[in-house]
């Protein structure tokens, strides 16, 4: 026994000592803090381990820990260096994919307008398992979905939610668990969100986390597949996330396991009911409604409420988008097999419609425009599309009479009495058409990479206000829009700077700032630090005025 422990001792501290240049000492979950309640439902099997690293030597009456890492800042919005602002979640504090002056995430930063043949200045890089994971920035410190490809105890290999310093790139804590995975085109590819007590993640295989911001502690944890009867879609889990107020809402697309709740006197999938709200039983794996979204209590992560599923439509590499709509609170999702408007206080299926499904792979998320339209759009030869719930408008009102959604019809079925918005305009995918990025709505016009690789700015109308000459192929990376300023990556790390123009391409500047391939991630910018990454690597950019 004795020998049994000393080995296990020496392969801990090797593993410790290959670290990414940092000294960690373990701490199971509770430790610093008074265990969960509990009512919080925890997988044992996702239990893993909080990693957290030293604080830095700090000199007398300075802040340490995060603070210190933030620069003092722990909930700043200032948008300064590496303290302030915020890029919460998937495409930033609103999900748009823009930013401007005054914004959380920028505050009041200056970005430079060009940059010298080298490129903006690098702050930090550090290194990753494959995937193409985007960033979340909160307090100072930034919060990545990663795999732990390391074959070594006490956690690898397996899906770490890690906290890095924003100023720094110091690793502060992570969070890992088991999970041995093949690699499918990298392993992970989700952006976590955040809020100031709590960060949510979602894994490659559709395990839910929830630790506490600060110190990484896990609060609960949810098995998509697991509970939910979730496939895992191909490539694995793509959908990010969303947070709003204190519920997480994710899409499940399965069968469900998990009862079906009463939320304000109302029955998920029924008429209005008098029973008041019922407890769920976290254990219970008594077999419910097939839920397509589902509704999870932020402190708890204990379902408020399950959409049904009656055409049992698969989960997709999309993520939900909020939408209000004539006095409601709703989620737009595109399903594997159509696309559904549900209300936020109850889950019920508002609208719903098969004129938009792509067979092979949907990614973009819904954008939502003016005027009650939705745009969507993907690739293998989708093109795009906007639908008008005008036409449908006095079946959502608040006020209507509830529509009962029947076991065994599709919500798309005109006898489920669930209307379907009608489609206003249809674009072929040579003219305007996403792949893999979400487009973003911006001074009323529509911005996306196009197939052919081209950057392309679109009216509402459907007539294109121009494209990036030949050339300029982008590929399937990312990009994001600052005030008047577009930031671009192409596939193989090259990140160009735009004017976010309505009538013209400008390009402002460009360089080499990745050296690996497939620089895919979704982007964020906090302040003037751009973070970006490619393959294996994530780099922190200064693209304020001094960073050149």
């Amino acid at each position: 026994m004795l020998l049994a422990a000393a080995v296990a001792g020496l392969a801990l501290f090797l593993w410790l000592r290959a670290a990414d240049d940092i000294t960690v000492r373990l701490r199971e979950p509770g430790q610093d803090h008074a265990p969960p309640p509990a009512t919080q439902t925890i997988n044992p099997a996702l239990a893993g381990q909080t990693i957290v690293a030293p604080a830095p030597a700090t000199r007398p009456g300075t802040p340490s820990g995060i603070a210190a890492d933030a620069g003092g800042n722990s909930t700043g919005n200032s948008g300064g260096g590496g303290g302030g602002g915020i890029w919460p979640q998937f495409r930033g504090p609103d999900r748009a994919g823009f930013v401007t002056p005054g914004d959380p995430a920028l505050g009041n930063a200056h970005l430079a307008r060009t940059w010298p043949a080298t490129g903006p200045r690098v702050r930090w890089s550090v290194a990753l398992g494959e995937g193409y994971a985007g960033p979340a920035v909160y307090g100072g410190c930034v919060y990545l979905m990663d795999y732990d490809e390391r074959k070594a105890p006490p956690t690898a290999p397996g899906d770490a939610l890690r906290c890095l310093s924003l100023a720094t790139g110091r690793e502060i804590w992570r969070f890992a668990y088991h999970l041995k995975i093949k690699r499918n085109h990298g392993y992970s590819r989700t952006v976590p969100a955040v809020t100031d007590r709590y960060v949510v993640a979602l894994g490659p295989k559709c395990q839910v986390i929830c630790v506490d911001r600060h110190t990484g502690q896990l609060i609960w944890t949810r098995d998509l597949v697991g509970e939910f009867g979730a496939t895992v879609p191909d490539w694995y889990a793509g959908q990010c996330p969303l947070i709003d107020g204190n519920r997480v809402i994710l899409a499940t697309g399965g069968p469900g396991t998990a009862p079906p709740l009463s939320v304000g006197g109302e029955r998920l999938g029924e008429g209005p009911s008098s029973s008041s709200a019922k407890t769920e039983n976290p254990n219970s794996k008594t077999p419910s409604a097939p839920s397509l979204l589902i509704a999870l209590d932020l402190p708890t992560g204990h379902v408020v409420w399950q959409s049904p599923n009656p055409d049992a439509w698969r989960m997709t590499h999309a993520s939900i988008m909020p939408m209000d709509l004539a006095g409601r609170h709703t989620y737009v999702y595109p399903a594997s097999g159509g696309v559904v408007g549900v209300d936020a206080a109850t889950g019920r299926i508002l609208w719903s419609t098969a004129a938009w499904r792509i067979s092979i792979a949907t990614v973009p998320s819904p954008v939502i425009l003016p005027g009650n339209r939705i745009f969507l759009t993907g690739g293998y030869d989708a093109g795009s599309m906007i639908l008008d719930l005008g036409s449908i408008w006095p079946a959502l009102s608040p006020s209507a009479p509830p529509v009962t959604d029947r076991p065994g019809e599709g919500p798309s079925s005109s006898k489920s009495g669930i209307p379907s918005p009608s489609v206003a305009l249809r674009l072929k995918p040579g003219l305007f058409a996403s792949t893999q990025q979400t487009p973003i709505f911006y001074r009323d016009h529509l911005w996306a990479v196009r197939p052919d690789g081209r950057f392309a700015c679109l009216n509402l109308d459907g007539k294109l206000a121009w494209t990036s000459p030949p050339g300029t192929n982008f590929g399937l990376g990312p990009f994001l829009i600052a005030g008047d300023l577009i930031y671009l990556m192409d596939d193989n790390g090259t990140l160009v700077l735009a004017e976010a123009s309505t009538t013209r391409w400008q390009e402002l500047a460009r360089a080499k700032v990745l050296s690996g391939t497939e620089s895919w991630a979704p982007m964020a910018l906090v302040g003037h630090r751009l973070l970006v990454r490619d393959s294996k690597r994530m780099v922190c950019l200064d693209v304020g005025p001094e960073g050149g």
